[in-house]
């Protein structure tokens, strides 16, 4: 999205089921070397913040026009952010301004839509930006409690079909014992499971396109007949009645 910032940060301020996050480019500054028009000395060097708070965003970084792309906090990390972060102007954040504009050009011009594929890339591309500021990332409150851990880690990584309980417990730092603990009823594989069946649902609803193998990949079923199974054992119904009712 694009606009002013004011209007794009007020989507951090909207009710949601979980915590975004932005990342923000100001599209009247000139990349660094881009000597631009010698008359118009206005645009600086480029601004780009992750914001998760906007109104922790500096007010020299408020005014013109801003290029946005939003995202569930949990899909790019499990860790805890800080409400604003600068971004250095590191190959890997110039190319998410370059890519982001190219797609919204695109849009405006003919209206197309991209497929989940493009999704993947921009979350993949806002993971790189967080792992290399490590400034953007904080101790993890108090209150963030191994319960509250686990369940932003399997809402970040549950479409990897290889993550099982025991790489869970491995990439949480505690022992399987441990984490069992702190799971609902069901444990830990039945949040796996659910979480993983909810996107596959939004999947076969929204995106009629793809085959259910591919939904299952997406969700992280990894194959057709996991996806299959765990339909019918757990909510009784199979891909064809969840696409069907969706359209109905």
């Amino acid at each position: 999205m694009a606009g002013g910032f004011g209007a794009i940060a007020g989507l951090l301020g909207r009710p949601s089921r979980e915590p975004r996050l932005l990342l923000v480019h100001r599209l009247d500054e000139r990349d660094p070397g881009d000597p631009g028009d010698p008359e118009d000395p206005g645009a600086g060097p480029p601004r780009s913040l992750l914001v998760t708070h906007p109104r922790a965003v500096p007010s020299e970084s408020r005014g013109g026009h801003t290029l946005a792309l939003a995202a569930p906090l949990t899909r790019v990390t499990n860790a805890a952010l800080a409400p604003a972060t600068n971004l250095d102007q590191t190959p890997l954040v110039r190319a998410s301004r370059s890519m982001m504009a190219g797609l919204l050009s695109d849009l405006d011009h003919d209206g197309r839509r991209f497929g989940l594929g493009i999704d993947d890339v921009l979350l993949s591309l806002l993971r790189g930006i967080v792992l290399e500021h490590p400034d953007a990332s904080r101790t993890a409150p108090p209150e963030a409690t191994t319960a509250t851990r686990l369940r932003a880690f399997i809402e970040a990584r549950h479409t990897d079909s290889r993550l099982d309980v025991a790489q869970v417990a491995r990439e949480l730092g505690i022992s399987r014992r441990q984490l069992h603990r702190h799971a609902p009823d069901g444990g830990v594989a039945a949040m796996l499971a659910e979480r993983r069946l909810a996107t596959a649902r939004d999947l076969l609803a929204a995106h009629r396109a793809l085959t259910v193998a591919e939904v299952a990949e997406r969700s992280g079923f990894g194959t057709a007949s996991r996806l299959r199974a765990q339909l019918a054992r757990r909510a009784g119904g199979t891909p064809k009645a969840i696409r069907q009712a969706a359209s109905a």
